[in-house]
């Protein structure tokens, strides 16, 4: 195939200039350009987001590149022979097809950085224990199953990303990757972290969400170097005591957790900013709770809790969605009160039974309006907004009404159908367009039809 002339251009400057990096990305190349084996010196080599399939054993004779970008082409292997290319450092294959790596690989022994996220890589070889200078192993949005025992020799990894594999377990050897700073694990099928992984002292960010995980191994208290804790979306019932140990813990991602108890060790968290527990079974925060001090985020939407410790403070905000808050205790009263993300009053959260229909027309902010008429329930603003009928007619339920109640300041009116269930004789309001003119049409729109012609049931429910 004809070389692109933008590759052309790139490469004869690049001869010209004897540049030490060629940058040949975006270049809808779908083969390798005869006279790149003519760069026999460069230090960088750019070839991502072409169009290769392959590439040829010839590409290996460039041995003095250190930085090569592979990224987003279509590769489905690598040649064996990319063990000649001895001077790698930063190897780059995110977005291809691979699906294996040749064992070759383990004769990169001055690899940095390999990075091979969004592949169908279903196993690594175990030659990879051989790379030893890793810093960085990025193998997210792969097959993987398992981690070669091989995995323990990367001792000088930093950074080690596994997300979006198929992972059931993890070797025992993880232990020996004690300079590991980052490890995300996000998005596996993990049940248990084992025991060594209290071995990894140096870990800053442990991210292990959306697993089948049950609880965290108690060794956590040894890694005293952990910021960030995410176990969001996993089977975790209960935190170990020993958290509390975590002194330098800044953020805790519970989210959507089947957690039930907090542990009173919560408290001893003293460096806790963030933390999350949005979607839990916590019916109650610890009295311990009170003690953190530095706690600037706390989440508890759609949770069972119905009050905050005295005591307790949070210097920036509260997501208390779908909470049934109570009180707000005085020490709170400077955060900021989020519902569902919209900043609002105290009283909208802890007495919605005084809010008036009147207010919520008064309240400028569309956000705003919505959580009041959300707290204040829609029978009981309907009753006091003294609505217009737009239209009348009966179902089985018995009679139907349009209604509708105009807002100020041009804003769309609120339209809402008010029918009854024939089998309970409960009446609801359902909201429907703005535009809706009858009964019917509003009937047949909620049910999913644009033309009310084409509305006919044969029973209503």
């Amino acid at each position: 195939m004809t070389m692109t002339q933008k590759a052309q251009d790139i490469i004869d400057k690049a001869l010209q200039k004897q540049s030490r990096y060629v940058r040949l990305g975006g270049c809808a190349l779908s083969s390798f350009p005869e006279q790149l084996r003519q760069f026999t010196y460069i230090d960088e080599l750019r070839l991502a987001s072409n169009q290769f399939t392959e590439l040829p054993v010839e590409f290996t004779e460039l041995t003095t590149v250190r930085y090569l970008d592979l990224r987003n082409n279509m590769l489905t292997t690598l040649p064996a022979a990319i063990g000649r290319m001895t001077n790698l450092e930063y190897l780059y294959l995110s977005g291809n097809r691979l699906t294996r790596l040749p064992s070759a690989i383990g004769k990169l022994t001055k690899l940095r950085g390999l990075v091979l996220d969004n592949n169908n890589i279903i196993e690594l070889p175990d030659t990879i224990g051989s790379c030893g200078e890793l810093r960085r192993l990025d193998i997210g949005s792969n097959q993987l199953e398992a981690l070669p025992p091989t995995i323990g020799n990367l001792r000088n990894l930093k950074t080690v990303y596994l997300n979006g594999n198929q992972l059931s377990d993890l070797p025992t050897v993880i232990g020996n990757l004690s300079s590991v700073e980052v490890l995300d694990l996000t998005g596996n099928r993990l049940t248990h972290l084992p025991p060594e992984f209290g071995q990894l002292i140096n870990l800053q960010v442990l991210a292990v969400a959306r697993n089948p995980l049950g609880m965290l191994p108690p060794e956590i208290s040894q890694m005293q170097s952990l910021i960030g804790i995410a176990v969001a979306e996993t089977e975790l019932e209960s935190l170990p005591e020993s958290i509390g140990s975590l002194k330098n813990l800044k953020s805790l991602n519970l989210n959507d957790t089947p957690v039930q108890l907090l542990p009173e060790t919560l408290g001893d968290l003293e460096n806790l900013q963030h933390l999350s527990m949005d979607s839990t079974n916590v019916s109650s925060l610890p009295e311990s709770a009170s003690r953190l001090h530095h706690l600037q985020y706390l989440t508890i939407s759609d949770t069972q809790i119905t009050h905050l410790p005295s005591g307790m403070r949070v210097e920036d905000s509260i997501e208390l969605g779908g909470t049934n808050i109570g009180s707000i205790p005085s020490s709170l009263e400077g955060a900021t009160l989020r519902w569902y993300g919209v900043e609002i009053d105290a009283r909208i959260i802890t007495h919605p039974e005084t809010l008036k229909a009147s207010e919520i027309f008064e309240q400028h902010n569309l956000e705003v309006r919505r959580v009041m008429l959300e707290r204040m329930g829609m029978e009981r603003f309907i009753a006091e907004a003294n609505p217009t009928v737009l239209d009348r007619d009966t179902d089985p339920g018995g009679e139907r009404r349009l209604l509708h109640v105009d807002f100020t300041r041009n804003e769309e009116p609120m339209v809402v159908l008010s029918v009854n269930d024939p089998s309970t004789g409960r009446s609801y309001l359902l909201r429907v367009p703005p535009d809706m003119q009858t009964c019917r049409q509003a009937a047949a729109w909620i049910a999913g039809f644009d033309d009310p012609d084409d509305y006919n049931p044969i029973v209503e429910t």
